[in-house]
């Protein structure tokens, strides 16, 4: 967990607990039937869309449990590109509101880096970073041949720990972020093996700034935000301005839904290609060994093969999972400040719940 968020833990638990000796539970029922809005979404009923209601109101019944999702604010299921089920567990009001998606931001990443490309930069993810930032290079030799193709898929190198890193650039916030990481010892040679690290797309936001002069949130309201119809967000940057690739990104939970539809689209929008279709394959396919049998890694995505699935995660349990050949998208917010080893929502616990929405198409 990040340790500058552990009061925000605290007073979380503190908070459920005290509504749980109350009410004897820490979400609340509510509806699952979606509101139309003039928002751009469609909405039907999962029977219209041919979806087995019984199965959806087990997945219902488990998102409620009290024994599992126990930070979970909302779950949301697209069929068929239409909204047919959203439910709010805490108040109804957390749909229009702005969440921290946590690690939900390096998919985003992904797509804009995209952007970045099809606008002709960064055509060669061979391409060395020291060959973009050259004057970051200057002493730091072990990682000359650190690629973006090595930042995409987590294998830069560089012993820079996630609980680490928000302290250090977002808390204690360096004048130069990009020297900082760079002044961190390898864990392994630049390629050689995988390990989830913020450090990585934050660096990516580096290069992308260095080469192109816009950062990250530039880029995404201009190329994506924009193009797929979400207005309102919030986007972390470090004291450079360098966007945070890794996390920090805030979104309402229809609009992570929408991000959903867009990938599931292969990157067109209106018949409007906005990211190529090519790139969302590559990203959401295999791209290196995650070190977990039951998931494989893309650029900045998680595949869950058992489903045919890839999914968006975030710490806490947020979640934008996609099953393309049943045209499905299911998205869950949750608190993000959480320790996931006791309160959030880690992959393996929600892939029970995504099963079971699964099941539900036929």
């Amino acid at each position: 967990m990040k340790p500058f968020l552990y009061a925000l833990q605290v007073l979380f638990l503190v908070t459920g607990l005290s509504n749980c000796l109350l009410d004897g539970s820490f979400k609340h029922r509510s509806t699952s039937v979606p509101d139309q809005l003039d928002d751009g979404w469609m909405v039907s009923s999962p029977a219209d869309e041919g979806m087995d209601p019984q199965i959806l109101e087990e997945a219902y019944d488990m998102f409620y449990s009290d024994e599992q999702f126990i930070n979970a604010l909302a779950l949301l299921v697209v069929h068929n590109g239409k909204i047919v089920f959203e439910t709010y567990a805490r108040s109804p009001e957390d749909r229009e509101r702005l969440h921290h998606v946590q690690s939900v931001t390096k998919s985003v990443t992904s797509l804009v880096f995209a952007a970045v490309r099809k606008a002709g930069y960064l055509d060669d993810l061979d391409e060395t970073v020291a060959s973009i930032i050259p004057e970051a290079f200057v002493n730091v030799p072990d990682k000359q041949g650190i690629t973006l193709r090595h930042l995409l898929t987590m294998r830069s190198g560089i012993a820079f720990y996630n609980e680490d890193f928000s302290v250090e650039i977002h808390v204690n916030r360096p004048n130069d972020p990009v020297a900082h990481i760079l002044s961190k010892p390898m864990y392994a040679s630049p390629g050689e093996q995988f390990n989830y690290r913020d450090c990585d797309p934050h660096l990516l936001g580096a290069v992308v700034k260095k080469i192109s002069g816009r950062n990250l949130e530039e880029w995404a309201v201009e190329n994506l935000f924009s193009a797929i119809g979400i207005t309102q967000y919030h986007w972390l940057t470090d004291p450079t301005r360098i966007s945070t690739g890794a996390y920090g990104l805030y979104l309402k939970p229809r609009d992570l839904a929408r991000i959903g539809q867009f990938v599931l689209q292969r990157g067109v929008w209106n018949t409007v290609e906005v990211i190529p279709s090519g790139w969302i394959d590559d990203s959401t396919s295999r791209q290196t060994d995650s070190g977990r049998i039951e998931y494989d890694y893309g650029y900045y995505w998680w595949i869950v093969p058992e489903l045919n699935a890839v999914t968006a995660w975030g710490q806490g349990g947020n979640f934008i999972f996609l099953v393309p050949d049943k045209e499905l998208v299911t998205v869950m917010i949750s608190l993000p400040d959480v320790d996931d080893d006791t309160v959030g929502t880690v992959l393996p616990e929600f892939v029970p719940l995504a099963r079971l929405i699964c099941r539900s198409i036929p």
